[in-house]
């Protein structure tokens, strides 16, 4: 709806300090629902003035065009502000982030990660054998340990695996560092795992992160961008089809000078 009101605006309001206002304050309620950060400023100037070019390369072309070309009066310039809308969103989400970010959640997210492990449950039983992402670290190390001893031809009292699995998993907590009570469920387990190599390389970058992932948002939301002008393209040439229609906009025939270059 944004684009086509403002390419509405574009092509029907020629006082060029009108339509600032008038971006500066569609750019002012974008902003409104959010908490205000200081870097909000540079996301309010930057997308009001890049907005306003777009404005004024479709007035331009708009001018200078013997026919009204949608795709090619409006078309063509929705590039800019598109650019604006990115670096608008880009600056917000830059404003979002706390001053020590979670980098692990941002890189690899808890759900997904369990998601990605309950996936991939077959090929992992290949890996670790008796593997349940639901299984408790204890219920895990038992079935593993049993099973070793089972193809060895041994059979131990339970009371003698269980001292083992104590055994194995004060291990694992010395080796990897992680507190372990037996009761965690093996994905959370590989989860904190994960977190602490994570946190382990990034640390001495944590202060770019909002950076980095703030640009990568904002090339993102750029090479999407086509999406929503093939999308807005019909609305724009239906709104404007419906303004003719009902006589609240008349096309007129007009004489103008052009300037050409002779020998």
């Amino acid at each position: 709806l944004y684009v086509v009101a403002f390419a509405i605006l574009a092509v029907l309001v020629r006082t060029w300090w009108v339509a600032f206002l008038a971006i500066i304050f569609s750019v002012l309620a974008i902003y409104l629902s959010f908490p205000f950060v200081n870097i909000l400023v540079w996301g309010i100037a930057g997308g009001s003035l890049l907005i306003f070019w777009s404005y004024y390369s479709i007035r331009s072309d708009y001018d200078s065009s013997a026919k009204i070309y949608l795709a090619r009066v409006i078309g063509r310039n929705l590039g800019t502000f598109f650019t604006a809308l990115a670096l608008i969103f880009s600056v917000l989400y830059f404003g979002s982030f706390k001053e020590e970010p979670d980098v692990v959640s941002l890189l690899i997210p808890e759900k997904v990660f369990i998601r990605f492990v309950q996936i991939f449950d077959g090929p992992l039983q290949s890996i670790l054998p008796g593997f349940r992402p639901a299984d408790t670290i204890d219920q895990f190390l038992e079935k593993s340990l049993r099973a070793q001893l089972e193809n060895q031809g041994l059979k131990v009292e339970k009371s003698v695996l269980a001292e083992a699995v104590r055994e194995q998993r004060s291990l694992y907590a010395k080796d990897f560092d992680l507190s372990i009570t037996g009761k965690e469920k093996i994905v959370d387990v590989m989860y904190d795992l994960v977190s602490k190599q994570i946190k382990r390389f990034t640390d001495p970058f944590k202060r770019y992160v909002p950076i980095v992932f703030s640009v990568g948002f904002f090339l993102s939301l750029r090479a999407l961008s086509f999406l929503f002008y093939y999308a807005a393209f019909p609305f724009i040439w239906s709104v404007l089809a419906l303004l003719r229609s009902s006589g609240f906009v008349k096309s007129r025939i007009v004489q103008v000078s052009k300037e050409e270059l002779v020998l």
